[in-house]
Parts: C-alpha cells; sequence; structure tokens
C-alpha cells in the first residue's frame, strides 16, 4: 500500500519541481534583463554627470578668467 502510495506521488512531486525549476530560471532571466538596464542606466547617468561636472568646470574657469581681466582692466 505504501509503495503504491508512493508511486503516485513521485510523478507528481517530480512535475513540482519542474514547474519550480522553470520557474526559478524565468526569474532568473529577469532578474538578469533588470541588472542589466540597470547597468546601462547607471552608466548614462555616470557620463551625463561627467559631462555636467566638465560645463561646470569650465565656467568655473571663464568665470575667473573674466573676473582676471576685469581687475587688470580696473586697475588701469
Amino acid at each position: 500500500m505504501l509503495s503504491m502510495l508512493a508511486a503516485i506521488q513521485a510523478p507528481i512531486i517530480m512535475m513540482s519541481q519542474n514547474r519550480q525549476s522553470a520557474k526559478d530560471r524565468l526569474d532568473a532571466e529577469i532578474d538578469h534583463s533588470v541588472n542589466l538596464r540597470a547597468e546601462l542606466t547607471i552608466r548614462e547617468i555616470s557620463e551625463r554627470l561627467r559631462m555636467i561636472e566638465q560645463m561646470i568646470a569650465i565656467t568655473a574657469f571663464e568665470r575667473v578668467d573674466q573676473q582676471e581681466n576685469d581687475c587688470e582692466h580696473g586697475a588701469e
């Protein structure tokens, strides 16, 4: 009797495990896709930040240069 119950339960348990494995694989694929998109977004944001930093530095140098020119012309 016990072996008959085990024989009936075994395929059901295996199907359940296979479904869980398939679900786990799908979850892993989704996680990978999300991670790739996040990495690309972070790279894009980093590049934009670098460009903004360069623009700020250029603007700061231009202001310093303008102030030096103003001081030189004001002293004359």
